[in-house]
């Protein structure tokens, strides 16, 4: 398996965080991690995502969630 850079977004008690993994793994092994980390500090796992791509959800994440609390 190829190996590259993740982040992990999840939702602590002061906002939506992204978490960069500081080593290049595994999909499998990052996604793993990712949840660990934030069942070991009770956050809410959001996703691991691979480079600019933890941005662009987290966009979306924060819009969905204006969007949701307007109505």
């Amino acid at each position: 398996m190829e190996k590259e850079k993740y982040s992990t977004i999840y939702e602590a008690p002061y906002g939506m965080v992204i978490g960069e993994l500081k080593k290049e793994m595994t999909k499998e092994d990052a996604v793993a991690l990712g949840q660990k980390y934030c069942e070991e500090h009770g956050f809410k796992y959001k996703g691991t995502y691979s480079g600019g791509e933890a941005v662009a959800v987290l966009q979306n994440l924060i819009e969905k969630h204006r969007t949701t609390n307007l109505h």
